[in-house]
Order: C-alpha cells, then structure tokens, then sequence
C-alpha cells in the first residue's frame, strides 16, 4: 500500500488523496497530500483515498494503475503507488490535464530510477471522472500518551482554546510543526487544528480587493511551497490583516514593523489570523512577486522578493514604491533607503542605476549567514530587481521521443527477447500490492531498535549513559558493541568497519550504540534520551586538501599508466593548469532503510528480511557477528523477492549446477594491479549525450530544452527496461553534474539531509524533448543473448548538461568583453552559474563585499 519514505513531506511516496465536501459551493473537492505530515486528527469528516482503494490485481486494475505499469512507468516500486495517487488527484480535479497541469500535478512527487519520462507521458494520455463520498464534520479532542489534539469546531470555541493554552501552536498543513516534532523532537502538550473552522474557509471578492481567510491561505498556497511568496507579495501590495482575540478583531497593516524577528510577529499568544485582504491593483500600478529556489518545485525558496511601483497618471514619474526581500536576513526586509532614491523621479536608467548602488550597500549579509551562498544571495537581490524593470519596461511600452530496435529477422512472435515488456512486478507495484520490507505486518512480541549515533567528527568514548533512557515507558534494552558475541566488525573492498563504534569515533553519524523498545516512538525517545561523553581529538579531516596534506589514502592506491608522463609535461609545448571541483552525491534510494530479524525454533534458524543490494554480503556480516553458523539462514531481499539460503550460495560459488538449465557463471576476469596487467572487464557500454540549455544569467536558473542519447548496449533484450535504466541514469547524471550538493558545517555535520534541503531532479527538471536510441546493429558475444548489462552507465551523460551551461556561460561572458578561462565547478548550480556570469549586478556585490568572520557556514568539500 502506500508508502514511507522521507517521512518529512519532501518525496510524495507516501501521496494519499484527502476529498471534502464544501457546503458553499457544493462541490466535493480532492486533494493530493502527504499521508506522513497529515494527522489523523485533522481528517474527521474528510474521504481518504489510497491506492489500494481504486484498484488491484485481484480485483480490477484503475486505468491510472494499469498505464503506469504498461508505460514501463516504474522499476523499484517504491514511488508508485505515491505517483499513481498524484495521477488520480489531479485527474479527479481535471479529467482532461495540459503539459503544464501534469508537471504542476506531480511536483512533489521524486522519483530515482526512471528519470519520469514514462511517467510523464502515461499521465498526460489519461483522461477520465469519478466519484466519491464524504461524511459530515464535527468537534473533536483526541488525547495520546502526551499529548492532546483538539478541532474546535467554530471560531468561537477556537479563540477561547487559544485564550486557554496560549502556548498550544496551530497546526494547519503540518509542514512545520510536525517535521521539528518528528525530527528535532520538539514536544506539545496541546495542539490545536483549526481545519473544521468554516470561518477560516472563505474568500469573499470585492471591488477594492479580495479577502482571504487563513485556511484558505494555506490550502492555496503550502503545498506548492509558495506561501512566503505570498506574504512577500503582500507586503508589497500594502496589505492588511484581521487579527481575532477572544473580546473581538483589530485591524493591522502586514508591514516591516509586523515581524519581529525569525518567526516571531506582534500577535499575542491568544490572538489568530483570521482573514488577509489583498488589495486590487490600481491604475498605473504594476506588483510582482519573484521566488528563486535550488528546484523549480517543491523547494524552499533561497531568495523571495516582491515589488510594486505607482506611477503618476499618463507618466513614468514613480509616485510609489514597495521593494521586499524574504531570504536575506531573519525576517522580510524592506529596501527603503532604495525606495527613496526612486520615488518621485521617472523610471529611467539613471534612476534605477543608483537604486542599484543603494540595494548594495543596503542589503548585507556576513560570510556565516545561515544558508551560506552569500554573494549569490546579495546579487540576486539585484537580478531580480532588475526583473522587475524589464516587466516595468514592457509595461511602459505597451501602457519526448522514444526509439527502440528491431528484432531479428525471422525471430519468432512468441520470443519476447528484444521486444519492450512490462516488467513482470509492474502491477502489483503499482496498486501497492508489492510488499516492501517496512510494509510487513507486526508479529507478536516484536521489539524496535533506533540507532544512537555520533555527534562529534573525531573524539574518544569516554562515557555512555543510559540512565534517563531506561526510565521511559517501552524502552526494553540497551545495546552496545559488547553485546556483540562475534566479530564486532566488518571488511568491505578491503576496509575494516566497527559494527558499532567501541572507544573512538571518527565521523559525525557513526552509529554508537542501539535503543530497543515496544513501539518505534518509544525507541526514538529512548536514543535521544541516551548522554555519550566524548574527548574532542583534533586529528581531523574534512577537506581533500587536508587529505593530501596529512597523506590520508585509501589504499591500495590504484592506477593504469601507460607512457611516461612526468616527462610528457615536461616537453609539452604549452602545459595549462588548474582545477575543477566535482561534489559528492547521496544515493538518494527513496525506500525506508529498515530490517525484521525473526529466530525460528531453538535459535538454529534465522529469517531475515531486509531493503538491500548486497543480500549476500548481509548473510556474512550476519554469521560473523553471531560466531556460529546457523542450521538454516534466510535472507528476503525485498522488493525483488529475492530468497537466498546459505547453503544454496555455498554450492553456487562451487558452481554446482541447480536447475536443469544450468546457470549463467560469468567471466573469468583479473587484474594485478602492482604489474598493472589482466582484465579488469568483459567488455564495455558505449553511450554519447548531446544537450541544449537555456540559462537566465541574471539568476543562474536553467532549463534543460532538449537532450539526444545514444546508446550501444549489444541487443538488448527487454527494450523498455534499458531505455528506462538510460533516462532513469541520465536525470541521476544531470542531479549530479547540475543540482545536488552535499554541505557540511564546519564541525563536520552533514547540513542537506533529506529532500527538504538536499534536491534531486524532479518532473520539472527533464528536459522538454528528451530522445534515447538504442544503436542499431551492434552485439556483444561476451553475454547472454549478445546484450551488455546497462545498469547506471550513462549517469555520466549528465555532464553534457554542465557543459552546455558551461558554454551558456561562456556566451554571456563574452558579451560582456571577458574573456580567458574561468572556474565553474561541478555541480553547475544557479548560484555557480550565476556568479560565473560575472554580470554587473555580481560585481557590485563582489566589489561592496564587506569582511566578517573567518569561518564560513559551510565548508568547501
């Protein structure tokens, strides 16, 4: 059924649909959201629809599911069912979607495997209505183990709750409250729900303007993560807010003076906001709200501005002005000084050249800025000011293809090598038939561990203290590396690696030690209850710089050389030096990372079931760490089905035949690598990419308008898997080369975890014509039915996209009269395209930079 991921709202597996009758207009209305964000309590009265509720195998398929498996629109699974119900949402609002309806549609929706073209266009081919039912709405109080939720059911009753627990914050779309709940334990007592207030769900239009009232608000506008750009476009519309308290309203103008400082504003504890009133434009008036962000969708915004002039009648002579930046400090700043230098004079160059100058020294940030992207912020302060001149001007001036190869000739119709299948795991996967390891029931007596894991990049144990975490309810056990009876270690490609770190710990994450109690929550309050001493060592690497400095390898140190190099570059006519930076990038693997370990009779069976690549590598950590081998051992590797025995992967390695149709043993392949002699591989995948972009130099921001693959895989022998694997690597490729960053803070504390702050490509980001051929007329004798395996090859594809945003640059470079080489590294961000532009607006910020701490937020890695 529906799925778990990222448990922060940021990657759609867990997509449900929430329907509502609305009594004023009397329609139903339908809306995807995020089942882990969404609490039940706020759901009385409401249809929630899963993809189990609209069709399976075992009794009909819905025609959404049916595409997106017969479109090849899926390969692990793990997004589907949260893809299928963005579909279904967005079908039930709009039977008949655009281009632009779809892509709007599935923004929160993240995919790591197909790269969404099949997705894409399985959605934009569908069309067709449904129906549903919902149920009246009434007063509720729900009462946990802590906590209290309660629903008011009018506004009455909501102001008296916020007169009576004036601490008790106000949860609406959860995106806030819920993820410092879930992640940085942040506990309340009482929460209130104001989501069956009818008062809060109106919008009344007027000719003066139109008012909006709070609930509306944030259906609108939260789950696009556009609503602080609309507050930034209300402060620069001078717009008014009803403020409600228990002995009646006041009226308050939403200026520079209402917020107080990051997320605090003048109402009272006991007060709401009631409604918002959004003037009408006026004649001769122009307002604009402008949002840059690491993604075109479903991300926080790295600067947010909003704009309004007033011009005299019949005249360009600015008679007011509202220039608003969100992004650039703790809270909305207000461009005054450059406000005054404009009103009051025409709108022309000379004008706007010193509002420019103003807005720099105006608008400062320190290098340890939270969010870090210093210059890049200060400048695109000025970019989108300048946006919004061109918009003033003009209103002035006016007052995916898919190419597969052929069989062979004279193959038979009945032999499905080379012809494009559905992938036999495709239905099932998307009705959420397909059990994934965390979609196991629970089993009587079944306890949950939470790992404990370390805060400090290198320092010694001194200390673990579990005192606090044995007295909470539910918490069982305490586990440490002591308990291991085995091998408190394991070797991977050569490297020794602590189960659990015993005396010294020499990375921030590394895991600790182990909390085990009766429910998930319980365990979680247990770990962070847990108090580790640490010693700080300060031997500690951060950078590859300090790497090289302090000769800290991987060993063996690898290598192929063929000629004479030094000597090479010593008779090299001309020898060009310099370097290029190229970021790491997170797997990113939608699935929960998760395990269920049952021992069956006397302790002489094991069952294991766990998400894993490396089945075989789990079974040997496993036995090594238990000192003995059991009688029998399993290990289900989810969602593959995959079952492997241990007395089964014995006999293969002897290569012992299994089946009556044998088995396929690979290649005898080697490498010594001290004479750097042998044969490293069988054969290799041959691919090339061709991209064409456009980049907006002001902001850094790029589309991706077209991009040709070709690729020779030998025969392939189920088309649609390939081509699949190809555009699934190619959109890995261009997050990598383009978009995602790992930053970690000068103690060594990864910053980007999760969706919320660490981006990958979504549906916005593939390209408008996207085209990948299979070579035609190429084989490979070295393999089963003359293919090559793909796997993930072509995520290097990526790369062309870094060039051709890299030539992008190069262009505008050159129209601004600079030449010679420049660094762009990777990834290509909008920040680095941005600054490398070097453009006026960089330069001033550049040239006005002012000093400030050494240390900046992030480190350079």
């Amino acid at each position: 059924g529906t799925k778990y991921g990222c448990g922060g709202g940021g990657c759609g597996a867990c997509t449900v649909m929430v329907s509502r009758y609305d009594p004023q207009t009397k329609n139903i209305n339908h809306w995807s959201v995020n089942a882990c964000l969404l609490p039940v309590c706020q759901l009385h009265g409401a249809a929630v629809t899963t993809v189990e509720g609209i069709g399976s195998t075992k009794t009909k398929l819905h025609p959404v599911q049916e595409r997106i498996a017969k479109a090849h629109g899926s390969q692990c699974g793990f997004c589907t069912p949260g893809m299928v119900m963005s579909m279904y949402t967005l079908l039930r609002n709009n039977p008949q979607p655009t281009m632009e309806d779809v892509t709007e549609g599935l923004a929160g929706n993240l995919c790591r495997c197909t790269g969404y073209q099949p997705i894409f266009k399985c959605c934009y081919q569908l069309n067709n209505t449904f129906g549903c039912c919902v149920k009246d709405q009434t007063t509720q109080r729900f009462c946990g183990e802590r906590m209290t939720w309660i629903n008011p059911g009018s506004l009455d009753e909501l102001l008296q709750l916020k007169a009576d627990y004036p601490q008790a914050p106000l949860v609406l779309g959860n995106t806030n409250i819920g993820l410092d709940m879930k992640f940085k334990g942040i506990f309340h007592p009482v929460i209130i729900s104001p989501t069956q207030v009818p008062e809060l769900f109106k919008v009344t239009q007027k000719p003066e303007g139109m008012c909006v009232f709070a609930y509306e608000q944030i259906l609108l506008f939260t789950k696009a993560g556009y609503f602080f750009l609309l507050i930034i476009y209300l402060f620069a519309s001078h717009f008014s807010t009803q403020i409600s308290i228990t002995d009646g309203r006041r009226r308050v103008s939403i200026d520079k003076d209402f917020f107080l400082g990051f997320a605090k504003t003048i109402l009272k504890p006991d007060e709401i906001v009631l409604s918002v009133f959004i003037p009408a434009t006026r004649q001769n008036e122009i307002v604009h709200a402008f949002r840059h962000a690491p993604r075109k969708e479903s991300a926080l915004a790295t600067v947010n501005a909003g704009m309004r002039v007033w011009f005299n009648e019949n005249s360009n002579v600015v008679k007011e002005i509202s220039i608003y930046y969100g992004g650039v400090g703790a809270t909305i700043l207000s461009a005054e000084r450059a406000c005054q230098q404009i009103v009051g004079r025409p709108w022309e160059e000379a004008t706007l050249s010193d509002a420019y100058s103003t807005l720099v020294d105006e608008i400062k940030l320190g290098p340890s800025a939270p969010g870090g992207k210093v210059d890049f912020r200060r400048s695109l302060t000025l970019s989108l000011f300048f946006k919004f001149n061109l918009l003033v001007l003009q209103y002035l001036k006016e007052k995916c293809v898919l190419c597969v190869q052929n069989v062979l000739e004279g193959q038979s119709a009945q032999d499905p090598v080379g012809r494009p299948m559905m992938h036999r795991t495709a239905l099932s996967q998307a009705t959420g038939e397909a059990e994934y390891c965390d979609d196991l029931p629970q089993t009587d007596g079944e306890l949950f561990l939470v790992i404990v894991t370390s805060s400090r990049p290198h320092a010694k144990i001194i200390h673990i203290d579990f005192s606090e975490a044995l007295k909470l309810p539910g918490v069982v056990d305490m586990i440490t590396a002591k308990d291991i009876p085995g091998k408190r270690f394991r070797t991977f490609i050569g490297y020794d690696e602590e189960l659990l770190a015993e005396d010294e710990v020499t990375c921030v994450g590394q895991m600790v030690c182990a909390v085990v109690a009766d429910s998930k929550a319980h365990a979680k309050r247990g770990a962070a209850a847990v108090n580790i001493s640490y010693e700080d060592l300060q031997y500690r690497i951060f950078t590859v710089e300090e790497a090289i400095e302090k000769e800290s390898f991987f060993l063996p140190r690898r290598k192929i050389e063929r000629g004479d190099v030094e000597k090479g570059l010593r008779e090299a006519e001309q020898v060009y030096e310099g370097e290029i930076r190229i970021g790491g990038q997170e797997h990113f693997y939608l699935e929960t990372q998760s395990f269920l370990v049952i021992p069956i009779g006397e302790e002489k069976e094991m069952k294991v079931y766990l998400s894993t690549q490396h089945p075989a590598f789990t079974q040997v950590c496993f036995i090594s760490a238990q000192y003995y081998i059991f009688d029998i051992f399993n290990v289900f590797y989810f969602c593959i089905y995959f079952f492997m025995s241990l007395k089964i992967t014995t006999a293969f390695l002897e290569k012992i035949s299994l089946s009556a149709t044998g088995y396929y043993r690979g290649h005898d392949l080697d490498m010594d690598w001290e004479k750097q002699e042998g044969k490293p591989y069988a054969y290799f995948t041959y691919a090339v990419g061709c991209s064409e972009v456009e980049l907006d130099c002001l902001t850094g921001e790029y589309r991706t308008l077209r991009t040709d693959i070709v690729v020779d895989i030998g025969r392939s022998i189920n088309p649609s898997i390939d081509i699949g694997q190809i555009e699934g690597a190619f959109m890995q490729g261009l997050g990598l080369y383009t978009m995602e960053e790992l930053k970690f803070s000068p103690s060594g504390v990864l910053y980007t975890r999760g969706p919320g702050q660490y981006k990958i490509p979504s549906f916005c980001d593939v390209p408008l014509k996207f085209n990948v051929y299979l070579l035609a007329g190429s084989s490979n004798p070295h393999a089963i039915y003359s293919s090559k395996g793909i796997g993930e090859p072509t995520v290097f594809l990526g790369s062309c996209v870094f060039f051709a945003i890299k030539d992008a640059v190069t262009a505008a470079r050159k129209d601004a009269d600079l030449t010679g080489p420049f660094q762009l590294n990777s990834p290509a961000t909008p920040e680095r395209a941005c600054l490398a532009c070097a453009t006026h607006f960089t330069k001033m910020v550049r040239d006005g930079s002012t000093s400030g701490p050494a240390q900046p937020w992030a480190l350079n890695i």
